[in-house]
């Protein structure tokens, strides 16, 4: 018969065993002698833990793990916290498990236990920056006192028992041993004790995790994600080392890293009297104390520069609309759609592309909102899976840019580290005064999603942007490169599904609302709003409806506004047969119930009421943009008859948007007014005409009333406070100042329609005409508005002012000084605002159309910056001077060319356009377009037949021009152009042009230069090879050139300077270039400066130094006042390889391993005072004096006592360091250490102390 496990009281377990991964837990419960039960067992309703209970030695043990993929130290923390709650009688923690290693110093299958550990990635913002924050943590004197015996232990028996543990493992669970045994080799196991670095972010790039272990001195051992939760609690961390936090981190020595941890740390148990742990104090005030200053500390870095590098990034934020969305979900809804095999294949497999189509009205969004809902919720504290979501809407993508959306990607990316990342302050520190190109940005994405082991991207409604296919190309080119997962809804439409076929891990999934999720909502809906007959006559209103919606949300929304408000059952039936019963397209059925809805509007008693509600529909449908709601009221407001804005006449938000009928929301995070889908917006596109007869005419004679306002006949401020005033009372300004002109263009661009309107067509177009001229000509030749307005605009447009400039200064010189804007005419400002009516309506009174603003422009080149295409065709027809030239020499084919006018260039080229004219710098308008990177635009000039060998005043041509700007044109593009421009540029000119490349580091251009001719043999080789090696950071552009036959010959003739090599083997040094150095040395460079050594130290080039040894170089420093030696440097950078061949050549290149620097200080003082353990012990197994002193008396034992290096004073006292007597200072290595607080060092120096002293007594 089977024995029963034991069961003991909670109050007797004082062991706490916390893992943080399930193959932690699994070796943890091997190492249990014996295993409790827990039948009896109960928690506190606030305990998330689960616990396997047993005895390890003399103590009983709570084993318990995190979350499953949740890790950090909040995790931590709350474990532990929690496991104090449920067991009070607990006081040693142990947190074993994996860990990364710091090479050469640990090894895969080591164990490191803390001494001592620090969060690295803890601090504060003060002044705008981030200040680290490097509070250590120790174990309790008992616990290091166990850790002191532990190692006795080991050095007496000379062998841990981890061997003999993993085989109790294998006898124990054999089907364990293939994983967690089988890969290294226990008695090759060292323990390590020292200083472990803790974080919320996975390291696994060498910089990384070499610049967290410069940061602590070279103290690091270990770095891993949990120990530093675990504040004011006594504990042990100890961790086996399963990979070196790298790009070659992977999973295969997890399982044997996890079992040798788990393996020491029972050990370590044994170490420990049975009743220490009831000895040790937890102090649970610092613990709760620690806790709560973690959280406000962590609350900060969400603050001040971190918001301020976010919203630099993009004030967009989609999360108010993600919760908005969300809000709007029926609970229990959408459940079909987590658990389908779609989702779940692509929520657990990497890489995977979901692509989601659905009907309109299917409920994509919603469904998107609950993915992303999920996404959030699963991986919310698990700082390893990067999550960003995108919802695209039809009418705000107008103004959206691909960068705009890849900008808001990367913010989402960034605002969930607990720190910004390095690449994020590059960009910041780099573009703070300006933006990112799009490169810079995409390479920023890059490096973020390379932080995480996995990423999620939603994007809802792909189909609403205009510019996907290029969006799609984008984000695809990131999942290729990337473990990142992505899923996109949409409407069924061909183009975009077979974009998302080309993708190799392409699954579809069709969106469309069940049956079931319909009557849940419609349930909720009736419950919530429902009059008493509607909720009585529930069960039929649900089943028809749900019936005749065929799935779509949208429709059975739109169903239950209309039917919500019935009194009776002969009403409710009425209206649910006047739903039709056939189903039909869903257009038709939109379009019946939108138009359902407006009749009802129309039908209103009150005629005023109709005519506002017609109207706010018209500013909500009709507009280029969302308005805010502040903006539509002043829409509402403006009185066509009055010449000023009483702000009287205001109303309320509610009042205006009530009487929609649920057409129109206000989406309150955004404080935008909408409609409720992008299929009302299309509804009324469709029947603008039938709703709105003269929508653009109506919109374009409220906002030029609005600027004809009697606020601006004052003309312009004179201070910017009195400004910033003006600006807050007239918030509809910007919208009117921006689109008045399109609207006055657009109502007048289809005349035979318009001449159809109304009962007497002819004089209704007329007078509508005469209106809206009359109102113009008073907005565009009255000054002190015109100014005003000017100003006005400026202050809405000052991002684009010198960057140079503070903004008080620009605003007073440009803004407050009439004399810098009064040249800008009524023509200009036509020109700006894109109206030909406008246009013609000024110079019929007389304007001039070659007249010079305050910048020299005419008001066609005006158009051109803007892109005005019309107002350009008809200034053409009006023989404008085409080849007017601006105050900067430019004309208006350049700044179309420059600012990616298109339309506007063809119109001017095919007016006959100069293409040779040259602005102020020598650039015509086809070196414009290369500076530009205008691919199209070159392509239009050189087919036009433009001066290809054109120079501008630098002398420069179309390559060397294309080479400056090389880095910021499309690959492609670029590389089609080289090959067509060395076609046209002269030989003599490739010199230039390709050590202008080499510089750069554009190896392509430099290889078709090669494949036309150019010979790298020659002295242009020469500096061809200068330029790649001086400033060049590129490897491969070097080993390129030396492949095609550059060289040194003729250095001397080719610089004029015999003295160069050094500096050019100094560069090579620097960059480990190998091949580089040998040659240098081949053509009579000489390594006979041991700087060159020092460099390559500093490099952490150790194949370069091992190579300036072959080549000669004089292992001691010859510089006056310096007795350096190369055994000083590579002890300092810890090239423990270098050290070797130093020490075993000692006799043959005459170096002394005792020998002083200029400080007197010797090899194995620096090794002490740069922590290089392994060094220090070569050091002294080769016969390294321990006791010699450097210039301030001071002997590398108290050198080791001052960095707080335990393993290091332990180190030397073993090889026999004088720990009794003083240095220079007069201090013992003891009071040194108890002046440092160092616990660990004091207690070992007095027991090695009271045993010397005991060995002379006896």
């Amino acid at each position: 018969m089977a024995t029963q496990p034991i069961s003991k009281p909670r109050g007797e377990y004082t062991v706490g065993w916390i893992c943080a991964l399930p193959k932690e837990q699994v070796a943890a419960i091997s190492m249990l002698d014996e295993q409790h039960s827990d039948l009896h067992f109960s928690k506190p309703p606030n305990d998330a833990n689960n616990y396997t209970l047993g005895s390890i030695h003399q103590h009983n043990v709570v084993i318990t793990c995190l979350p499953l993929k949740c890790y950090g130290t909040n995790q931590a923390a709350r474990a532990a916290a929690e496991m104090f709650s449920t067991f009070p009688s607990i006081r040693v923690v142990l947190m074993v498990g994996i860990g990364a290693g710091i090479p050469p110093k640990v090894q895969l299958g080591d164990v490191v236990i803390s001494t001592e550990w620090v969060q690295w990635d803890f601090g504060k913002a003060k002044d705008g920056g981030f200040e680290p924050i490097d509070k250590r943590y120790y174990p309790p004197t008992e616990l290091s006192t166990a850790m002191a015996k532990l190692q006795v232990d080991h050095d007496s028996r000379g062998r841990t028992m981890i061997p003999d543990y993993l085989k109790d493992l294998e006898s124990k669970s054999p089907h364990l041993k293939q994983q967690y045994t089988s890969i290294g080799n226990p008695k090759n196991a060292k323990i390590h004790y020292g200083l472990i670095a803790s974080g919320n972010q996975v390291v696994k790039y060498e910089i990384l995790r070499d610049g967290i272990n410069r940061r602590f001195e070279d103290n690091i051992l270990c770095i891993e994600m949990e120990a530093a939760g675990l504040v004011g609690v006594p504990a042990v961390v100890i961790r086996g080392i399963c990979d070196y936090a790298d790009t070659n981190k992977n999973d295969d020595w997890q399982e044997y890293a996890a079992a040798v941890a788990a393996a020491c740390a029972k050990e370590l148990l044994g170490c420990i009297h049975q009743s220490v742990p009831r000895e040790i104090q937890i102090c649970r005030e610092e613990f709760e104390e620690a806790t709560t200053e973690i959280a406000r500390l962590r609350h900060v870095l969400t603050e001040d520069h971190d918001r301020k590098v976010l919203n630099w990034i993009t004030p967009i934020d989609d999360s108010p609309q993600h919760n908005d969305i969300l809000n709007i979900r029926q609970p229990g809804t959408g459940e079909w759609l987590l658990n389908s095999p779609e989702y779940l294949t692509w929520l657990n497999t990497n890489k995977q592309i979901l692509f989601c189509p659905g009907i309109p009205g299917a409920g994509k969004t919603i469904l998107a909102s609950v993915i992303i809902d999920d996404l959030l919720d699963r991986y919310c504290y698990n700082q390893t899976v990067g999550i960003a979501y995108i919802y695209l809407n039809y009418k705000n993508n107008a103004n959206l840019r691909i960068d705009d959306l890849l900008l808001n990607i990367l913010k989402q990316l960034a605002r969930t580290r607990i720190s910004l990342p390095k690449c994020i302050e590059e960009l910041y520190t780099r573009y703070n005064s300006s933006r990112p190109s799009r490169t810079e940005i995409i390479k920023a994405l890059h490096k973020i999603l390379a932080e995480y082991s996995r990423a999620f991207l939603v994007v809802d409604a792909i189909d609403e942007y205009g510019e996907h296919p290029e969006f799609l190309e984008k984000i695809f080119g990131l999942h290729d490169r990337q473990n990142l997962n992505i899923l996109a809804t949409s409407r069924p439409i061909i183009n975009i599904r077979r974009r998302f076929e080309e993708k190799e891990t392409y699954r579809e999934l069709q969106i469309k609302a069940s049956d079931d999720d319909v009557k849940a909502y419609l349930e909720g809906q009736i419950l919530r709003w429902g009059t008493n007959a509607v909720k009585l006559n529930r069960q039929e209103i649900k089943d028809q409806i749900t019936e005749r919606v065929q799935g779509m949300f949208l429709l059975a929304n739109l169903y239950f506004k209309t039917i919500k408000s019935a009194t009776s059952r002969k009403e409710i039936r009425k209206i649910l047969e006047g739903f039709g019963s056939d189903g039909g397209a869903s257009n038709s059925a939109y379009n019946s119930t939108y138009k359902d809805i407006l009749n009802r509007i129309r039908q209103y008693d009150d005629k005023n009421l109709v005519d506002r509600t017609l109207q706010v529909l018209l500013w909500v449908t009709c507009t280029t943009r969302r308005l805010t709601k502040e903006e539509l009221q002043h829409a509402i407001a403006v009185e066509l008859d009055e010449l000023v804005f009483d702000p009287d006449n205001i109303s309320t938000v509610d009042d205006l948007i009530s009487p929609c009928l649920g057409l129109v929301i206000v989406d309150e995070q955004s404080n935008v007014v909408r409609l409720i889908h992008y299929t009302a917006q299309e509804y009324f596109e469709v029947n603008r005409r039938i709703w709105f007869p003269d929508s653009d005419g109506d919109i374009a004679k409220v906002c030029i009333a609005y600027l004809c306002s009697d606020i601006f006949k004052t003309g312009p401020c004179s201070s910017l406070e009195v400004l910033a005033e003006r600006t807050q009372s007239v918030v509809l300004y910007k919208y009117a100042f921006d689109n008045w002109g399109y609207h006055v263009q657009k109502a007048f661009s289809d005349d035979e329609f318009c001449r159809k309107i109304g009962g007497r067509p002819e004089a209704n177009f007329l007078a509508r005409r005469v209106e809206i001229t009359e109102l113009m000509l008073r907005l565009l030749l009255h000054n002190d508005l015109r100014l005003g307005r000017l100003q006005m605009g400026a202050y809405f447009r000052r991002g684009s002012r010198p960057q140079s400039i503070g903004p008080r200064r620009w605003l007073a010189t440009t803004f407050f000084r009439r004399r810098e804007v009064y040249r800008t005419s009524g023509a200009h400002f036509a020109a700006y605002c894109g109206s030909t009516l406008a246009m013609e309506a000024v110079l019929e009174r007389g304007l001039g159309i070659e007249r010079l603003d305050n910048r020299g422009r005419t008001p066609l080149i005006v158009a051109a910056e803007e892109g005005r295409d019309d107002v350009v065709r008809f200034l053409i027809e009006r023989e404008a001077n085409i080849n007017a030239k601006d105050w900067d020499g430019s004309t208006a084919l350049m700044s179309a060319a420059s600012k990616n006018r298109m339309g506007i260039f063809r119109l001017l080229i095919n007016a006959g356009a100069d293409l040779e004219i040259k602005n102020d710098t020598g650039q015509t308008a086809l070196l414009t377009a290369v500076s530009g990177t205008r691919f199209e635009f070159v392509r239009a000039l050189i087919d036009q037949g433009a001066d290809r060998k054109v120079r501008d005043n630098r002398g420069r041509g179309l390559l060397a021009t294309l080479v400056d700007r090389y880095s910021l044109w499309d690959k492609e593009d670029a590389r089609f152009l080289v090959e067509s421009f060395l076609g046209w540029e002269d030989q003599q000119n490739y010199r230039d042009i390709i050590v202008a490349s080499a510089k750069y580091g554009f190896e392509d251009i430099i290889e078709s230069l090669i494949g036309k001719g150019l010979n790298l043999g020659s002295s242009d080789g020469v500096g061809v090879l200068l330029a790649a090696l001086t400033y060049g950071r590129r490897r491969v552009v070097v080993e390129l050139l030396l492949k095609n036959g550059a060289g040194f010959d003729g250095f001397e003739e080719a610089t004029h300077d015999c003295r160069g090599w050094g500096t050019l083997l100094k560069e090579a040094v620097i960059k480990g270039m190998e091949v580089v150095i040998k040659s240098l040395v081949e053509k009579g460079a000489k390594v006979d400066d041991f700087l060159l050594f020092e460099e390559a130290g500093k490099s952490e080039k150790e194949e370069t130094m091992m190579l300036l040894l072959d080549l000669g170089l004089n292992p001691i420093s010859i510089c006056e006042g310096d007795s350096n030696t190369a055994l000083h440097v590579a002890a300092k950078y810890g090239y423990q390889n270098v050290v070797r061949r130093l020490i075993m050549e000692a006799g043959t290149i005459g170096i002394d391993i005792d020998a002083k620097d200029g400080w007197l200080r010797t090899p194995l003082h620096i090794a002490v005072i740069f922590n290089h353990p392994a060094i220090v012990g070569f050091l002294i197994e080769n016969g390294a004096n321990t006791e010699v002193r450097d210039e301030w008396d001071v002997r590398p034992i108290s050198d080791a006592v001052q960095g707080r290096n335990k393993a290091l004073v332990e180190l030397l006292v073993r090889a026999g360091a004088d720990i009794i007597s003083p240095d220079g200072s007069g201090e013992t290595p003891l009071q040194i250490a108890t002046e440092r607080r160092h616990k660990g060092i004091v207690k070992f120096l007095t027991e090695e102390i009271e045993r010397q002293l005991s060995r002379l007594q006896a």
